[in-house]
């Protein structure tokens, strides 16, 4: 008896199908796999910060405008907006004009912009480079970011809000807006 030898045409057409269904099997069992181990979606997290419901760490910096010192405590009896900042910050470069036009409104309240780490040339092109000059809002320098360090500042911007009484009723992580500061205002002005 004469074996017949298949065409390996014939092969190729049976072996195919076969295989496209053993990949499609395949795949269809790796994505129940890692749908089954993927995390379910998380809502952003609220960023917290210790100071939050305590007396703000008291402090003197030079104002840039004047190179003269400042202490928070002078500005008891004032809500004040404590920023951290740095030049290379896209969000502090889009929120500066914000705190520059919330100054204008002559609100009772103080906006301290306090950049961390940079040289007065660095921030001198920085406000020159958004159109602001020294007078707009104050900054004061912290070179050794040593107060950014007391008050647990881990990214910019961040901003403190303190009330009149000089304790920390807030804590605001990434860019604030217009919005924002008038509703810090007319939860905790005096």
């Amino acid at each position: 008896m004469e074996m017949r030898r298949l065409n390996p045409l014939w092969i190729l057409v049976i072996a195919m199908p076969l295989l496209g269904i053993a990949t499609a099997l395949l795949a269809i069992r790796v994505a129940d796999n890692r749908q089954a181990t993927l995390p379910l979606a998380q809502p952003t997290p609220v960023i917290v910060n210790a100071l939050v419901g305590q007396s703000a760490p008291n402090f003197e910096l030079l104002r840039k405008d004047t190179s003269e010192p400042l202490r928070l405590s002078s500005l008891r009896g004032k809500l004040v907006f404590l920023n951290f900042w740095a030049t290379w910050c896209t969000p502090c470069r889009r929120e500066f004009p914000t705190f520059a036009a919330f100054e204008a409104k002559q609100y009772d309240a103080q906006v301290l912009a306090v950049n961390v780490g940079e040289d007065g040339p660095k921030i001198d092109g920085f406000l020159k480079e958004i159109g602001l000059g020294e007078q707009a809002v104050m900054v004061l320098l912290d070179s050794d970011a040593a107060v950014s360090g007391t008050y647990g500042v881990d990214y910019f911007p961040s901003t403190f809000v303190i009330d009149p009484g000089g304790r920390v009723v807030d804590f605001h992580s990434g860019e604030i807006t217009a919005n924002d500061l008038a509703r810090y205002v007319a939860e905790h002005a005096a």
